[in-house]
């Protein structure tokens, strides 16, 4: 805006002056006609009036008895005087001549060429050159402020973006932080469990060996009850066993020591098959226990 408020001004200034030196040129050509004018005027006046003196000495001379050398004399004396008279006007109306012209020719022309300079100058010199510059500069300060504004924009995003993964960071490591307490609480509590699961393996076995022998030499007990070991003196000499001793009479005397020793060989002999083919080599009671188990499931 200031630019084009500058060039309004300049062709302003352009326009006054190419009035001012319409003006001068109007005023010196109006002065120099009124002065010609004048001279010619007063030149004319001058004439006539030479004129009326030459006719007033010849009439004068004419009725006088004076000889023609004086009229002479005074014709040319008017004559030399008019003459006088019209060379100053002449010369005067020269000079204004020459001083319109040499105005003309040092003022009008250069101020002339001036103006045609200026103009051009308005038109296609530094002042357009630097307006056109200027509304580049402009222009490019235009889009230099929006990139400017897109910049601060995408700052604006970035650091918005940049406080949402703090923040995610932020709760991730809350988030280890907490698994990792856990992970300790969960650490201890598998130990502490590692521990009691440990002793708990060291005493199970001894519970479970005395479980196994005792359910072992249970169902012996029932097997003996069930299966009654062979006796030399046959079926009916077997001791009575449990409640139905009580009923049951015995049918001979009481047996000798040998008899009794026999008897015992006997039985132990047969405890000690029973114990062989309930416990077999390389194995443990808990197993034996539940083939036996098994065995007692099936009868």
């Amino acid at each position: 805006m200031a630019g084009k408020e500058l060039i309004q001004k300049q062709k302003l200034q352009l326009i006054q002056l190419m009035q001012l030196l319409k003006q001068v040129e109007n005023c010196v050509n109006s002065s120099q006609k009124s002065m010609f004018q004048t001279i010619d005027d007063h030149r004319d006046y001058i004439h006539t009036i030479f004129q009326k003196a030459v006719t007033y000495n010849i009439s004068i001379f004419q009725q006088s008895s004076h000889d023609g050398s004086a009229l002479t004399i005074t014709i040319k004396l008017l004559k030399a005087i008019y003459d006088r008279v019209s060379a100053v006007l002449n010369s005067v109306e020269g000079g204004v001549d020459n001083l319109v012209n040499k105005l003309t020719e040092q003022m009008c022309m250069p101020m002339t060429e001036y103006v045609k300079s200026f103009k051009a100058e308005m038109t296609i010199g530094m002042c357009p050159r630097l307006l056109v510059a200027l509304e580049d500069m402009r222009e490019a300060a235009k889009d230099g402020r929006l990139e400017l504004e897109q910049t601060r924009k995408k700052v604006r995003v970035a650091e918005e973006r940049k406080i949402e993964a703090l923040n995610m960071l932020k709760e991730s490591e809350d988030r280890i932080k907490n698994m990792k307490q856990h992970l300790g609480f969960f650490t201890d509590d598998k130990k502490e469990s590692a521990g009691h699961y440990t002793r708990n393996k060291l005493l199970a076995p001894q519970e479970d060996q005395t479980k196994d022998d005792k359910l072992l030499w249970e169902l012996l007990k029932k097997k003996r009850t069930c299966q009654r070991p062979e006796s030399p003196f046959g079926p009916d000499e077997l001791l009575p066993v449990g409640t139905s001793t009580k009923h049951q009479k015995p049918t001979r005397g009481k047996p000798s020591m040998v008899t009794q020793r026999t008897i015992t060989r006997s039985y132990t002999k047969n405890k000690m098959h029973s114990l062989d083919a309930l416990l077999p080599l390389n194995s443990s009671p808990s197993v034996t226990t539940k083939r036996l188990a098994r065995k007692h499931v099936a009868r």
